[in-house]
């Protein structure tokens, strides 16, 4: 039987075919990362922005509803009434609240019902809290600049109110 040799060395035909297939490619990885990189980016900030937003506004949904709470019992740490005692309910308020100094954060309360009986037991009395979107990175400025985050409480009195509306919203210290 006879055996037939083949060479199997390389071929000089098919290394050229591949390189030269192959030399317009040099930046193409670069230029396609290029044009995909800003959207991957944007999609990663704005998993992080939405996410501390998102904390910000549980944030501000349970500062108003603690200081909805604390009107609603009439509270107070000292004797005092009226507009002294809505400003220990604003700061009792702000204290439960993840309040960086001077972010912004305003609470307003007051009645819901008109005339001398909306202070009484049983009558509604409401809170607003406000406070500006605060932003990690800053990336998405041009969506989420100017946002304001707002929750507004009723709650019914359980005690007659010896506090205060607020003429205007008091600015958490």
């Amino acid at each position: 039987m006879r055996t037939q040799h083949v060479d199997r060395r390389h071929d000089n035909t098919t290394s050229r075919t591949n390189a030269s297939r192959l030399a317009g490619e040099d930046g193409a990885v670069l230029i396609e990362l290029s044009i995909i990189a800003p959207f991957l980016f944007l999609v990663i900030f704005a998993i992080v922005e939405f996410g501390y937003g998102y904390g910000q506004s549980l944030d501000v949904r349970h500062g108003a509803r603690e200081a909805s709470r604390l009107a609603a019992v009439n509270y107070r740490e000292t004797a005092v009434t009226g507009s002294a005692q809505t400003t220990e309910i604003i700061n009792a308020a702000c204290g439960r609240m993840q309040i960086v100094g001077g972010d912004g954060t305003t609470v307003s309360l007051g009645f819901v019902g008109s005339g001398s009986n909306a202070k009484d037991r049983g009558e509604f009395a409401f809170v607003e809290v406000r406070r500006p979107l605060q932003q990690v990175t800053g990336f998405l400025n041009f969506a989420l600049d100017n946002v304001v985050l707002t929750s507004r409480v009723e709650t019914r009195l359980e005690q007659d109110a010896t506090w205060d509306a607020t003429v205007s919203p008091a600015v958490c210290p």
